[in-house]
């Protein structure tokens, strides 16, 4: 079980991210790299925004992926932090994982599992906005 960071203020998606300092910059550029079992953590500062987002996680229903938003001063987070932001036009992430503290918004269409029955999916203490008229999923 490894931890992956993500930090969009001075992450990049060419670092390993194993550490604050080697942050990847996106979740998708953790998901790239992620195990079943991992704990992804993203800075409480993490904002993407841009076009269409999609992350697939290597998380299992025995052992998903822990995706938590937290304060970037010691690695590993000592405290949970509800403030990372993913805005884009559309976001679909697929796997099995744990997703907390985090706020995705979208234009048109919020996936958070593809529906796939032998993924499993929880999100806890997190928001789900779309901001479209026409959006078409959530």
């Amino acid at each position: 079980m490894a931890d992956i960071y993500v930090r969009s203020t001075d992450g990049s998606d060419a670092d390993n991210g194993s550490t604050w300092a080697l942050a990847k910059a996106t979740l998708a550029g953790a998901a790239a790299i992620d195990a079943a079992g991992d704990n992804i953590y993203l800075s409480q500062s993490h904002a993407e925004s841009g076009g269409a987002v999609t992350a697939v996680f290597a998380g299992t229903m025995a052992n998903p992926v822990k995706i938590i938003a937290g304060n970037d001063s010691a690695e590993p987070p000592i405290a949970v932090s509800a403030a990372s932001l993913i805005s884009s036009s559309s976001i679909t992430l697929s796997g099995s994982y744990y997703l907390y503290g985090l706020t995705l918004q979208s234009a048109t269409s919020i996936l958070p599992n593809a529906q796939v029955t032998s993924n499993s999916v929880t999100l806890d203490h997190c928001s789900l906005i779309t901001t479209g008229t026409g959006g078409s999923s959530f």
